[in-house]
């Protein structure tokens, strides 16, 4: 709203100034001729603003030009919406066709701006001289990169690719589970990214999808990636420590390029798995796996050899493991199904969901953790839920008891190095908050 009020407010004063001196005069002869001549002088007047207008740039909203050290401290006040194009989206802003197109021309070779993201922001910069005019366009194509369209002085395109080097600093976090883990990285002020990194570090040592409770506690360490004084991500945990039940899990990063990498315990174990524990974060199980439990559509007594979680319509599906996808289609009982083979050995499904995540389809490869779908409530079901089935040889096995081996501990000719490096990390861990009392 201020850059639009601006950009009047400016064109006001420009308008003002061109007429100044002609407005003057037409007043002074108006204020002491007849009826008829100042109609006329009143005529002049209006005729004079619309030939001043004709010859003022067009514009939509003023964006200074002025720039700044990092492009995050632009205002990119645009945003690329739904099924817009670029020519439409230029055009709307005062740009020709043929502007449109030199712009398209040049961006091919860095970005191809023909195949519009949604939410692409972008800013319109504007020239001084010798009148308010627009001069360029600047993309934001990420945190880090901009991409700059400008007339040179024969008003000829130019392009201009800029990137910014990030910095990266170690900070920490601590907080303790009251009403739900979400909650708690929110009362540590703390970005919920890290709490979903955390779940994933820890998810075969703990169900966090049954087992956290109110006196569970948490802290780590982590990569925050900025530029200038402005976060613009984070990078991975570098170590971590979840208390549950007087139990402590603690886990550190390690990586030998060329070899191996990942999350580890303190003595050298993997934490990582085929397999995710749940496909669903943070859900909560409504129904276990049974050979005979009563179906609340069908009215009676069946087989339910899967386990059901409970969440909004929506709410994402992720992969329990990498695989291919052999089914993605409706069935009458099931409703919308997935069905992904991981290996020979292993088969997961997942039912009733609401939608397909995009490009999910029979054939497709997934990785570990990649949404391939929403929660739903289609087929023969009394509410939004997800019906998991896990498979081995063919034969369903409780997903919640199934037992698989742990990824690639640390080899012996690295355990000196990596025992330093632990115990360096877990040294860095913030203190556990005040009331909480370590076992």
């Amino acid at each position: 709203m201020q850059v639009h009020v601006l950009a009047i407010v400016t064109r006001f004063v420009q308008i003002v100034s061109t007429l100044i001196r002609p407005l003057q005069e037409i007043l002074r002869r108006a204020s002491s001729s007849s009826h008829t001549t100042k109609m006329i002088c009143i005529a002049s007047l209006v005729a004079l603003f619309i030939c001043t207008q004709s010859h003022a740039p067009h514009y939509r909203r003023f964006q200074d030009q002025n720039l700044e050290a990092s492009p995050l401290n632009y205002t990119f006040p645009f945003a690329i919406e739904k099924n817009a194009t670029l020519y439409s989206e230029l055009v709307n802003q005062g740009f020709s066709g043929q502007d449109v197109e030199h712009i398209l021309k040049l961006s091919k070779p860095i970005f191809d701006l023909s195949k519009l993201p949604v939410g692409l922001r972008y800013r319109l910069i504007y020239s001084h001289n010798p009148v308010v005019s627009w001069g360029g366009i600047e993309f934001q194509i990420s945190p880090t990169q901009l991409l700059t369209f400008s007339l040179n002085q024969e008003r000829k395109w130019m392009v201009k690719q800029y990137h910014y080097k990030t910095q990266t600093r170690i900070v920490s976090f601590t907080g303790k589970v009251i009403n739900s883990l979400w909650e708690s990285a929110r009362q540590a002020k703390m970005n919920p990214q890290l709490i979903a990194q955390l779940t994933d570090i820890f998810g075969y040592e703990l169900d966090f999808s049954r087992q956290v409770t109110d006196s569970d506690s948490w802290r780590l360490t982590a990569e925050q990636h900025y530029i200038g004084s402005q976060i613009i991500g984070w990078g991975r945990i570098l170590a971590a420590e979840y208390n549950n039940n007087s139990n402590t899990y603690s886990a550190t990063y390690y990586e030998k390029p060329g070899r191996l990498r990942g999350y580890f315990d303190p003595n050298g174990q993997s934490l990582s798995r085929s397999f995710l524990r749940s496909p669903i974060e943070f859900a909560r199980i409504s129904s276990g796996f049974s050979k005979r439990r009563f179906h609340p559509k069908l009215k009676v007594f069946r087989p339910h050899l899967g386990v059901d979680y409970a969440a909004p319509t929506g709410t994402p599906v992720r992969a329990l493991g990498d695989g291919l996808v052999l089914q993605a289609n409706h069935t009458p009982s099931g409703g919308k199904t997935i069905a992904l083979s991981h290996g020979s050995t292993y088969k997961t499904r997942y039912l009733h969901l609401s939608g397909f995540a995009a490009k999910i389809h029979p054939g497709t490869k997934v990785k570990q953790g990649q949404v391939i779908g929403y929660v739903g409530s289609t087929g023969l079901s009394t509410g939004p839920h997800l019906h998991f089935e896990f498979y081995e040889n063919n034969h369903y096995v409780d997903p919640l008891k199934v037992s698989l081996p742990a990824g690639e501990g640390i080899p012996a000719d690295l355990a000196a190095d990596f025992n330093a490096r632990s115990h360096l990390l877990l040294s860095q861990l913030p203190p556990l908050p005040r009331h909480i009392v370590q076992n």
